[in-house]
């Protein structure tokens, strides 16, 4: 997976924040707010 320089989520943060929303039920609104992007983006 490519990355930019300006990119939030790396691979591995990624990873990890979708880890958090379906083992741990967060929703993506909380999810996204504890990675620093939009809840769009952690749907993705």
């Amino acid at each position: 997976m490519n990355t930019h320089k300006n990119a939030r989520l790396t691979f591995a943060r990624r990873l990890q924040m979708v880890q958090e929303m379906t083992q741990h039920g967060l929703k993506a609104c909380v999810a996204a707010s504890r990675h620093g992007v939009t809840p769009r983006t952690a749907r993705k």
